[in-house]
């Protein structure tokens, strides 16, 4: 291996020349992150230390002798053990209004089981309200254009509750995967997600799941205060664009401090990510629709 030292900076401020012994005895204490850049003399351009394989043991030996902190839902030695429903309102509270102290962490990555289950406790929990909630959107829709309804109270709603029970952790589950790729390729595309993408994952779980429960549970709370008419159906059209807003937002900011990115860069992912969706709706749409237009002949 050459013996050329190692160019290394981060945030633009060049922290000085190393050597490899020097390199790995800072990765394995913690003074240099995965994310920190280097460059050595014949080589064409910077390269993440995390990316460097001559440094992998030193890095594993950081997260071996220095765990990574994690949420409180991941501090218990069990997934169901003692103080879960404490651990789980800490983290609630951390990812909604602390996400600096809650996703900084992310950037040694971490294990993605339990921010799994979190999604998918979260998806559980809120089904029975989103349920309920849309039976009653729908009739008060139904009246508003002078459709008579009948809603049954009996086993047939019951039935669409135990599969909406089943089907929305899935739902849940498989759209954290279509995010966590599309906006990790998007990051990879403008030189982030330095830290993986199951930094990424973790991120979406949680900040999805605890989106949903804060949804659930405003809605829950308003929905009786507002009168069944068709300004309150503005005004909850109006909540909802401001909340798909601000998770956006929110959705970046936790993004950028999990790899430790600049925070234009998942900004410019997910805004690639919007127009690309958008585009395919669209295209889905067009050919949807176009059966209708043709000319049958005759």
């Amino acid at each position: 291996m050459s013996a050329e030292p190692y160019h290394l900076a981060a945030h633009g401020t060049n922290l000085g020349v190393f050597r490899l012994a020097e390199v790995e005895a800072g990765l394995a204490t913690g003074r240099f992150a995965g994310t920190v850049l280097s460059w050595r003399e014949g080589e064409s351009g910077w390269v993440a230390l995390a990316s460097r394989p001559e440094f992998g043991a030193a890095r594993a030996a950081f997260v071996t002798l220095q765990p990574v902190t994690s949420p409180a839902f991941e501090l218990g030695p069990r997934w169901f053990s003692s103080g879960l429903f404490r651990r789980w309102a800490l983290t609630w509270f951390g990812v909604l209004f602390r996400p600096a102290a809650t996703f900084r962490p992310f950037q040694e990555g971490g294990r993605i089981g339990r921010a799994w289950l979190w999604l998918l406790i979260a998806a559980a929990l809120a089904v029975p309200a989103l349920f309920f909630l849309g039976q009653s959107s729908l009739a008060f829709f139904l009246r508003a254009i002078g459709r008579t309804v009948e809603m049954r109270t009996a086993g047939l709603n019951l039935t669409y509750l135990a599969r909406a029970l089943f089907l929305l952790p899935l739902w849940a589950t498989g759209l954290a995967a279509l995010l966590t790729l599309a906006l990790h390729v998007g990051l990879r595309v403008f030189g982030g997600g330095a830290a993986g993408w199951r930094a990424t994952f973790r991120v979406i779980a949680y900040l999805g799941g605890a989106w949903l429960l804060a949804g659930v549970a405003s809605f829950l709370g308003l929905g009786p205060l507002l009168p069944r008419t068709s300004a309150a159906g503005g005004f909850l059209s109006l909540a909802v664009c401001l909340a798909g807003l601000g998770f956006g937002i929110l959705l970046a900011r936790a993004l950028a401090l999990a790899h430790g990115d600049a925070g234009w860069k998942p900004a410019l992912a997910m805004l690639a990510v919007l127009v690309l969706g958008c585009c395919a709706g669209g295209l889905c749409i067009a050919a949807a629709a176009a059966p209708f237009f043709a000319n049958l002949g005759g």
